[in-house]
Formats: C-alpha cells, structure tokens, sequence
C-alpha cells in the first residue's frame, strides 16, 4: 500500500510540476499574455516585495491564469 501511495503522491507532484513548467515557458514566450497575468496577480495580491500567499477567495478571482493554465493544459495533454 505504501508504494501505491507512494506512486500516486510522486506521479502527481511531477505532472503538476511539467504542466507549471510548461505554463511559465508559454508565458517567457508570449509577452503580451505575460504582462496581462502579471497585472491580474499584482491587483489582486499586490505589487509589493514581500511574500503573500493567496487565499481561496485571491485564486477565484484569478481568472485570466486560470485560462492561461487550462490553456496549458489543454495543449501539452498528449
């Protein structure tokens, strides 16, 4: 069973780990939809040079890195 588990925790974490790859290398390329996800994150979390973590409330108004991601994920699924 550990292994099992095991399996799944590490199968998971390096998709996710590929997909936000992915997304960011999407994002060096396309600059006007890098400026655009920036300024979406930054009114919403705040341009300051400190660490915030985002709550529930912050990642549901993230619409627009929601849609890049899905994007992402819609293009990099094979």
């Amino acid at each position: 069973m550990r292994l099992f588990t095991r399996g799944f925790f590490f199968a998971g974490h390096d998709t996710i780990s590929t997909a936000l790859a992915f997304a960011i290398a999407r994002l060096g390329r396309n600059k006007g939809i890098e400026e655009k996800a920036r300024a979406e994150a930054c009114s919403i979390l705040g341009d300051e040079l400190s660490d915030v973590l985002p709550n529930n409330e912050d990642i549901k108004q993230m619409t627009y890195i929601d849609a890049v991601i899905k994007e992402t994920l819609r293009l990099k699924s094979s």
